[in-house]
């Protein structure tokens, strides 16, 4: 049974469709809000989406959001009920339009032709596109369609900012570019890719530059051989997702050279799966050694090492702390003055040679008692 999204742009109307819908060959999630209808899209894997009641502000704003979101290999149909809507829509990116009032019989057979159409397992037509997420078809699985058509077609895979070329000659696979590498490199960095979106187009394949120059059986044997020993070293390692970076307080012993550049390139936090992208070497060289700078403690997990580096600065905080603690009780020793014993003995002259005294203070008692001894010893 396939799994078609249905958005319906009349609230009413949505009654009537899940009706509708509930018969025939499909499995059909219904919304009338289209954020729940991306949030759907983003969760489950749709062989179709279909926009009933489109009209051509809404449907441009859906499509819009589904390539926004990289979901835009979910092909999309338009059911509109509103006369003079199929022009505009025409101008959209939709696999087809189709008028309503429609038996269902006759809807669900122009559905079951567009899925059929679009579906990479149909057959081939001359100068048709196919669009995917490669979590439903990897590379091995593109390969083996491609040779079954015996034509001449571009494979395109994009993972992130990262995008692909394979070219085939009548079904033969005959070269592969990822950035600067070529050839069974760059197929064997592909061939882990397991998210991103991949996109075929049929084209005249001329001569190429430096061909891989085997059959699809041997060349298939080879990279399943690849993905098998990757798989094999994936095993002792964190997921391909996961982020990895250097750690700037390791101290331990010299590394090679290729350990010490394959550090480098984690001196910024970065997946896995991105690190193997970056390096030219084969993945299966790369993995055990990424797995043994692991072990060392020179690259980590981003949460480990950042919790790392804040107990680290934790215990630098507090070294500092204590250190101004003990300061504050540490025994001063006394500063001694040679001279403190006559000090008081000796009182400073100031400059010019005179001393200064300090005018005396008598009480009227003192002055009475004073001049009384004065008159009795001139008497």
């Amino acid at each position: 049974m396939r799994d078609i999204l249905v958005y319906v742009t009349d609230k009413e109307q949505r009654a009537v469709v899940e009706n509708r819908f509930m018969e025939g060959e499909f499995h059909a999630a219904v919304f009338d809000d289209p954020e729940l209808a991306l949030e759907a899209c983003s969760l489950e894997l749709f062989d179709l989406a279909v926009i009933w009641a489109a009209v051509p502000k809404e449907t441009e704003a859906f499509i819009e959001a589904l390539r926004e979101q990289q979901l835009d290999y979910i092909p999309v149909v338009a059911v509109f009920d509103s006369p003079g809507v199929d022009a505009a829509l025409n101008e959209l990116a939709l696999v087809d339009l189709f008028p309503v009032p429609m038996d269902n019989q006759t809807l669900f057979h122009l559905l079951t032709t567009v899925i059929r159409d679009v579906d990479p397992h149909g057959e081939m037509e001359e100068g048709m596109n196919w669009q995917g997420n490669l979590s439903e078809y990897n590379l091995v699985d593109l390969i083996q369609m491609l040779e079954a058509g015996e034509r001449d077609a571009e494979l395109r895979l994009r993972y992130r900012k990262n995008e692909g070329v394979v070219l085939f000659h009548q079904g033969r696979l005959v070269t592969a570019t990822l950035g600067n590498l070529r050839g069974m490199t760059a197929l064997g960095k592909m061939v882990l890719w397991h998210q991103g979106q991949f996109e075929t187009k049929l084209v005249e394949v001329g001569e190429v530059d430096a061909p891989i120059g085997m059959d699809n059986a041997d060349l298939m044997m080879l990279l399943i051989g690849r993905l098998l020993r990757q798989n094999q070293a994936l095993g002792d390692l964190p997921d391909l997702d996961s982020e990895v970076v250097r750690n700037p307080l390791f101290e331990g012993e010299k590394l090679s050279d290729f350990q010490d550049r394959l550090a480098n390139f984690c001196l910024q936090p970065l997946s896995i799966l991105e690190l193997l992208l970056r390096l030219e070497e084969d993945n299966e060289t790369i993995l055990p050694e990424l797995k043994g700078l692991m072990d060392l403690g020179v690259v980590g997990l981003r949460a480990d090492v950042e919790q790392l580096l804040r107990e680290a600065e934790e215990q630098k905080g507090l070294g500092k702390f204590f250190s101004s603690i003990s300061g504050l009780f540490k025994k001063k020793e006394p500063v001694w003055d040679e001279n403190w014993y006559y000090r008081e003995e000796e009182p400073e002259t100031p400059e010019g040679g005179e001393i200064e005294v300090s005018p005396l203070l008598l009480s009227n008692k003192d002055l009475s008692k004073i001049e009384d001894k004065v008159e009795r010893h001139y008497r």
